[in-house]
């Protein structure tokens, strides 16, 4: 339990930082900190209700491919086309949830009404991000594996993790902001 709130903690402070920064307002971590605060039952709102919009459905279809095996497949290639419509559809979720100050549904309300008023520029958004994050993961797995073959000194693996955690620090980072200025 402590564990999940202060990961929950931690994307509030996150997230209104980058909020701070796209508003142009002084960053400040005690300033953000405070605010953060009244972030964290609409946050903890947002990720029960998104868990619950993909669990139902899969629970169904997962039901009826169980039923009728034939359709077994079907049903999971549509859990995972589900998956990533719902995925597409809620992308700025946490744009419109700090942004404009919303609460859990209300955010959710506003990214659905989003996503149908603007489909294209959602699309490329989350495509760009996601072509992004894998050419950097990519180059990433790429350093570790090259340090990682080098030597076999544990300070190479050490560099190899760290090296690694910068670039996913940074790519998490960068598509944050992307996401936010975007909105």
């Amino acid at each position: 339990l402590v564990n999940l709130l202060v990961g929950l903690g931690t994307i509030c402070l996150r997230y209104n930082l980058v909020k701070m920064l796209i508003k142009n307002e002084k960053l400040s971590f005690k300033t953000s900190y405070k605010t953060a605060g009244r972030y964290l039952l609409p946050v903890i709102g947002v990720k029960l209700i998104m868990f619950l919009l993909y669990l139902i459905p899969s629970i169904i279809f997962i039901s009826i491919g169980l039923v009728y095996k034939q359709i077994l497949i079907f049903m999971i290639i549509l859990i995972v086309v589900y998956a990533i419509l719902l995925r597409f559809a809620f992308l700025f979720i946490y744009p419109t949830l700090f942004l404009k100050n919303n609460s859990a549904i209300g955010a959710l309300k506003d990214t659905a009404n989003y996503f149908n008023a603007k489909k294209k520029h959602v699309l490329f958004a989350g495509l760009f991000v996601l072509i992004v994050t894998l050419i950097f993961s990519i180059l990433a797995n790429a350093i570790g594996n090259l340090f990682s073959t080098s030597s076999g000194l544990s300070v190479m693996f050490f560099i190899a993790a760290l090296i690694k955690s910068i670039i996913d620090i940074s790519v998490l980072l960068w598509s944050t902001i992307f996401l936010f200025k975007s909105y």
